[in-house]
């Protein structure tokens, strides 16, 4: 009764659809993720995730679920990084523009008391641009070691939840592959007696 029921267990695991994960190149690394990661199809691969088949190295679906779910973690991470950076970026590029445009007009003044004055006026202008641009990298500095603080708590936290998982897994095999070998044996002794009998 038990094996049937363990049976009927196993082939309703088997049956249950499987999700999808892809697989990518990006930046040269290999990047597994629970949504499609490249435009071109032609450029990402679907991974079989059907809970019959086994990777290389033995993981099963959940196990490839979650190294997708830690892989689009880093991807995120990335993305969020860039987006400081850029949003940084731009700040500069603004400031360099304000300090040509400042240092044009101190070329163009003229040679006279007036234009003396005007580019005194412009180079403290220059000079407040400046210390606005040194504030800016250090707010840009600190943002990004946070952020990196951050995509890096993240990810331990979602290795630990891995790790407990596959605790969890490998318990649960070891659990089954005992409760095969008894039932195996109480099978066996149960033969035994009927042909002793």
């Amino acid at each position: 009764m038990r094996s049937v029921l363990l049976l009927l267990l196993m082939a309703l695991a088997a049956s249950s659809p499987s999700q999808s994960v892809y697989k990518c190149m990006q930046g040269g690394t290999t990047v597994f993720s629970q949504k499609p990661c490249a435009d071109d199809p032609a450029k990402m691969e679907t991974v079989d995730t059907s809970r019959s088949l086994r990777t290389g190295t033995g993981g099963s679906v959940a196990e490839l679920g979650e190294m997708a779910a830690i892989s689009d973690l880093r991807l995120k991470c990335s993305q969020r990084l860039g987006a400081v950076a850029t949003r940084y970026r731009n700040q500069y590029g603004s400031i360099a523009a304000q300090i040509s445009g400042l240092e044009r007009t101190i070329a163009r003044a003229n040679n006279n008391l007036a234009g003396a004055t005007m580019e005194s006026g412009l180079r403290q202008q220059i000079a407040g641009l400046v210390i606005e641009r040194g504030t800016l990298r250090a707010a840009e500095s600190a943002e990004s070691t946070a952020e990196r603080e951050r995509c890096r708590q993240d990810e331990q936290a979602a290795n630990e939840r891995h790790s407990q998982a596959q605790g969890a897994r490998d318990a649960s095999r070891e659990a089954e592959a005992e409760a095969i070998r008894r039932n195996a044996e109480t099978e066996a002794a149960a033969q035994a007696r009927a042909k002793s009998d």
